[in-house]
């Protein structure tokens, strides 16, 4: 039995040392030995953890099996196994790919490291798989600063973007909206799954190309084009969202209505006995008025070309049928995008860009 215990024992203290917490301490520094502050340091798995400081030290208490995560804006993330160790200092290098990264800035292209504007980039990655119906909604929560304001829950009804806030008491106080190089008044006829990238121009650099127009800021919104790759593909998406009433109004039921009525001296039991009332009717008004419906969402792509020349053509059909019993409230879109450019010769290209959309829509007032 005394062998029994001490086996049993043994097999426990491990267990109890594994599961021990350790104090790590540590600094972060660049590739050129400068402390690095602010780097986001995390627990793998947890909530925990911490920032470096101005000399590029932290402090963070973590279990000894842990994996510590480093990261930090513009560079490479890096994971550090604890393994029991009090003091872990890391280098970071910097990432070659976001650096280099070539965004559109109004007058051409432009490295992101040799920016000096303030400008924001979402690619079409940023965009995937959101359940939206206009590119103005997709940029919702993926640009600092940047407002998007919806003014009514009917379908079809477009999304604003503000980007310098209420700068102007007239009615103009949107941004200027650019897509491929031309301007148009609203960009909710753009299907997310067409776009390539945006670019938000936000400070007062883009006066200087587009004049007093962009004094609400700059939308530079990319359109997808074919690969070069020499091989087409055919992609085809399908979407379908639950939409419901979020909150049901509180509104009184029938014996609550009665009881109102009554204390407010009102004779409702003659009122009720003379409109011939059975003393079972109780609407509740809401579910009379709002039903769960879907969005429906259908996407087909071809897109291929080589050297010479590439295509992609995008055919887009949107069925939002809303909240409101029935088919009062409904929003019918179909839209397409055809582009297509062609290397003549080494100095001479020749290319088209077309968007088509046709749409209907029925709404309650």
């Amino acid at each position: 039995m005394k062998k029994l215990t001490g086996i049993l024992l043994l097999a426990v203290l491990p267990v109890c040392a594994f599961a021990q917490n350790v104090t790590v301490k540590g600094q972060v520094k660049d590739d050129a030995g400068e402390p690095l502050m602010l780097v986001n340091i995390l627990e793998l798995g947890t909530s925990n953890g911490t920032v470096t400081d101005l000399d590029g030290n932290y402090t963070l208490t973590v279990a000894s099996n842990s994996t510590l995560q480093f990261s930090f804006m513009g560079y490479q993330s890096r994971d550090e196994a604890v393994n029991g160790r009090t003091t872990i200092n890391v280098t970071l290098s910097e990432d070659a790919e976001l650096i280099d990264e070539v965004v559109v800035i109004g007058y051409g292209t432009q490295r992101k490291s040799d920016l000096s504007g303030a400008v924001a980039s979402i690619r079409a990655t940023d965009l995937k798989d959101r359940s939206v119906t206009n590119a103005a909604a997709a940029i919702q929560g993926k640009v600092s600063g940047i407002q998007v304001l919806n003014y009514s829950g009917a379908p079809g009804q477009g999304s604003q973007i503000r980007v310098r806030g209420y700068s102007s008491n007239s009615g103009n106080i949107g941004p200027l909206l650019i897509v491929d190089g031309l301007q148009v008044d609203n960009i909710q006829y753009l299907d997310p799954s067409m776009i390539e990238s945006m670019e938000i121009l936000k400070d007062a650099a883009s006066a200087a190309i587009y004049g007093a127009r962009a004094g609400n800021g700059v939308v530079l919104i990319t359109t997808k084009r074919g690969s070069d790759k020499g091989m087409g593909n055919i992609t085809y998406d399908f979407k379908l969202t639950h939409q419901s009433l979020a909150k049901k109004p509180g509104v009184m039921n029938r014996e609550q209505f009665i009881e109102f009525k009554k204390m407010q001296g009102y004779d409702i039991d003659s009122e009720l006995a003379n409109n011939g009332d059975d003393g079972k009717i109780d609407t509740d008004w809401a579910s009379e008025l709002f039903e769960p419906s879907y969005v429906k969402q259908h996407s087909l792509t071809f897109q291929g070309g080589n050297q010479q020349g590439r295509f992609f053509m995008s055919l887009n059909y949107l069925n939002n049928n809303g909240i409101i019993v029935g088919d009062k409230d409904v929003y019918k879109r179909i839209s397409a995008q055809i582009n297509a450019d062609y290397k003549i010769k080494n100095w001479l290209s020749i290319g088209t860009n077309n968007s088509i959309e046709r749409w209907e829509t029925k709404s309650v007032s």
